[in-house]
């Protein structure tokens, strides 16, 4: 027996026990957080909605305290008795004040991952300049910024230092100033396209969409040039492989390799987007690039394959062929296979705006055996 036990079943569900007792236990699903101490000694639950958020504590299974955030404003509860409510919203102007000028009459707080902010930068902003007057924009962490200045270097963007959005917020006035969620959906359109979901809550629709050039400042250029140099690429002929995704379950080594000597017989060299030493394929180096230095190396190369990420939004702008590979969303373990792979056709590459769409391939890896997709893949190139 042992005296303390950690054990993490799953990437969702974990616990701690002493001596044999468990006294912790956490389990996140679709919706839904729980955490258990001591068995009832206390529990919460949290449930992330499309248009709220709801934490409940109980504690011996006696006392119950519920918390209900809609928008910017909490509920509190005790049973079904309401005994406070709280509005952050002028906690929130008072904190940034200096990032929020009276002179600006809508602001864009800009909010999810790297290929939320892709699509934002690559196809929302130019429409939203369109469309609004006295715009700002405002990012919450330094990749925002990043990803921002790729597109959009003309155009100061500040930072809201520790500031989070919730995904069920949208937007609000306050004091006739206009605020807006880029990546908040309407939960009356989750069974849309990502694209459109999100753009309804800016008053946009996919006709408003401008696509926005790229252009790469001569540092960018001259810095690419380099690394390409020490990377010894065939830029005549070659692909880039993208195995790596933070929300979906990984493919196994095997079939990267697999796919890479394939490719090699065909006469491709073959360039690896890859940070985690799993990720590795033998004979095939991984060189850092910076996002414009990426962009300028899918611009020159024959197509991508990947698994579905944020990255792959951006492997997408150019028009080349992209594969792209669905396996199961990480925070769907605990659902059925039919709902997993409804997810694919909710969230798909090939109806991004201004996508060619008899390039763009997409496969849902557990529909084949990893020889006859092999086949499928390499038969396109």
């Amino acid at each position: 027996m042992k005296l303390i036990e950690y054990n993490k079943f799953t990437r969702d569900e974990k616990e701690l026990r002493i001596l044999s007792a468990r006294v912790f236990h956490k389990k996140k699903e679709r919706t839904t957080t729980t955490k258990t101490l001591c068995g009832i000694l206390f529990r919460s639950v949290k449930q992330t909605l499309p248009d709220k958020q709801i934490k409940t504590y109980t504690f011996l299974n006696l006392l119950t305290l519920r918390r209900v955030r809609t928008n910017m404003i909490s509920d509190y509860f005790i049973g079904n008795f309401k005994i406070y409510s709280h509005n952050f919203t002028p906690g929130f102007i008072k904190k940034y004040k200096k990032q929020l000028p009276k002179e600006y009459e809508n602001f864009f707080i800009i909010n999810g991952h790297s290929g939320e902010l892709y699509t934002l930068c690559a196809f929302y902003v130019a429409a939203i300049l369109n469309k609004y007057k006295n715009v700002k924009f405002l990012c919450t962490n330094s990749v925002h910024k990043k990803i921002w200045n790729l597109f959009w270097s003309n155009i100061e963007v500040d930072m809201l230092e520790g500031f989070q959005p919730a995904a069920f917020d949208r937007q609000f006035n306050y004091n006739n100033q206009n605020f807006y969620y880029t990546f908040a959906i309407d939960p009356e359109l989750l069974g849309a396209h990502r694209i459109d979901a999100s753009i309804s809550n800016l008053n946009l629709t996919r006709a408003d969409l401008i696509k926005k050039e790229i252009i790469f400042s001569e540092q960018d250029k001259m810095s690419f040039n380099q690394k390409l140099k020490n990377m010894k690429l065939n830029t005549e002929k070659f692909v880039i492989f993208a195995p790596e995704a933070e929300s979906m379950q990984p493919i196994h080594n095997d079939f990267w390799e697999k796919l890479a000597n394939g490719f090699k017989e065909k006469g491709y060299d073959i360039y690896l987007n890859a940070l985690k030493n799993n990720s590795k394929i033998d004979g095939i180096d991984s060189t850092f690039l910076t996002y414009p230095e990426i962009m300028q190396l899918a611009k020159i190369s024959k197509g991508s394959v990947s698994l579905r990420s944020g990255f792959t939004e951006f492997l997408s702008y150019y028009d080349i062929p992209v594969h792209v590979i669905y396996t199961y969303y990480y925070s769907w373990e605990h659902v059925s296979i039919e709902e997993r792979n409804a997810g694919f056709a909710k969230d798909y590459i090939k109806n991004y705006p201004f996508r060619n769409k008899d390039i763009t391939y997409e496969y849902k890896y557990f529909d084949y055996d990893d020889d006859r997709l092999i086949d499928e893949i390499l038969a396109k190139f």
